[in-house]
This record gives C-alpha cells, structure tokens and sequence, in this order.
C-alpha cells in the first residue's frame, strides 16, 4: 500500500478487565513463566496482588514486549519503513501500569522505535524521552473526538490540537478517532486553529 510504517496501539476495544489491570491478569505464556520461575524461583500465577512477586512480573512482561518491538524494528528498517508505538502516562511505570506496561525509557534510549505517541495530554511534557532517544525518536502526543456529545468533544479536539501546536517538546501531532473528525467534515477547524497558530508564532518571532 505504500505506507511509510507501522503504528502500533496498546490500546484495544476487545473486553479488558473490569478494575484495568490487564498487566498482571494477562501474559502468563509459558517463556514467560519458565523465565520468571528461572529468576525468582516461584510461579508468577501464585503471585499476591499488590505484592513485590506481581511488580517483578509485570516488568518481565515489559522485558518480552520489548524484544518483540526490537525484532518488529528490525523488519521494518529491512524494509525501510518507519515503527511507531503508543503509551499512556500509567504504562510507562511497572508499578501503575493498568493495560499493560510499555518500557518507554528503553524504547526511546535504544532507539527501538522511530516514534513515541503519549497518549495522555496534548500539551504534556515529553522532555525525558526527548533526551533519552537523543533526538532520533520522533515524540508525539493525541488529540481525539470520541465524546458522545459533538460540543463536549468539539472543544476538546480543538483545545488538544492547539495545546500540541503550541508544544516544544513534540514533533507532530497524532489524531485519535480521527474517522469523526472526517465525518463532522472539520477541515475548517483544522485550518482555522493552524493559521492562528501561525500568526501567533510569527507575532512572536516579531517582538524584539
């Protein structure tokens, strides 16, 4: 088709548990266990909830998504295309991770991936992985209208697209949902905030 990569969502609308603690009620694959019980010497499935065995789980968890993204990677660039993969600001810790833990540290520090898209926050700032992926990763936020009321989630479309607009820790924006924004034809809204974008950043540019 053409593309120029691959974008790859932690997010799912498949059924997820109820409480969001998908991170340590899936992933009890056998390498995994037989890789845990090498470790620690226990059985993950017997771990405690809260506990230090179920932490220590959920990180391996980030360990085999990690190499997975390494392998994805490399197919990718044999091909010469781009890898993207998403995180929100939970699942990037072990301890709070609630879907499932994405090891964004190492993802940007190794260069694993060509672009990280945090979900949460449009103007939120993405300078620790800036620095980590030393400028080779591409660092970008959302923007989405998935409200079921078109004014509640209008105005948040177009305040999260001016919110990343005026970031300076990003490099691009990423639509969710973006199937509304096409069937509310708001291809004005889009141009009205980049141009007042551009004015403001011209008058800026201005002032001694």
């Amino acid at each position: 088709y053409g593309v120029d990569g691959i974008y790859l969502c932690m997010r799912s609308h498949s059924p997820w548990p109820k409480d969001g603690s998908g991170a340590r009620e899936y992933g009890y694959n056998p390498p995994v266990i037989a890789e845990y019980q090498r470790r620690y010497g226990s059985d993950p499935r017997q771990a405690r909830p809260g506990s230090l065995e179920e932490l220590r789980f959920v990180k391996l968890q980030g360990e085999f998504l990690k190499q997975f993204l390494t392998e994805a990677h490399k197919r990718c660039q044999a091909r010469g295309k781009l890898l993207s993969m998403n995180a929100s600001w939970d699942a990037v810790d072990p301890a709070t991770a609630a879907r499932m833990y994405v090891p964004a540290d190492d993802l940007c520090r190794e260069h694993i991936v060509d672009e990280l898209c945090i979900l949460s926050g449009a103007n939120a700032d993405l300078t620790r992985w800036r620095v980590l992926g030393r400028n080779r990763v591409r660092l970008t936020t959302f923007t989405g209208m998935f409200s079921p009321q078109y004014e509640v989630g209008h105005a948040a479309w177009v305040q999260g697209l001016q919110q990343m607009l005026r970031n300076p820790t990003l490099d691009g924006t990423c639509f969710h949902e973006f199937g509304n924004v096409l069937y509310f034809h708001m291809w004005d809204d889009i141009r009205r905030v980049v141009a007042e974008w551009r004015r403001e950043t011209r008058q800026e540019a201005a002032r001694p």
